[in-house]
């Protein structure tokens, strides 16, 4: 990977000739533009993952909540033929 630092225009422009400068100066844009949009890109699959999060966690506390009610449901099904069991 190269190494990534601050490029002084005036010593690019002194070093190379202005078709060569003008070349890495385009190159530099493009990488940059690439850049951008390479951030744009995570910060959209980071807000994706945090809707699918957001959506995981809801659909466990609605499985928990019919999972309680089951429970219940089941508990008064066990009353309910205990008392009819009784009255026999």
């Amino acid at each position: 990977m190269a190494e990534i630092k601050q490029i002084d225009i005036r010593e690019v422009m002194r070093r190379y000739s202005k078709e060569e400068a003008g070349g890495l100066m385009k190159e530099v844009m493009e990488n940059n533009a690439m850049i951008i949009k390479s951030q744009k890109q995570i910060i959209e699959l980071q807000i994706a993952m945090k809707e699918e999060e957001r959506r995981r966690e809801i659909r466990r506390q609605r499985e928990k909540k019919e999972e309680e009610t089951d429970k219940w449901m089941e508990k008064c099904r066990r009353r309910k033929k205990k008392r009819k069991n009784k009255g026999d």
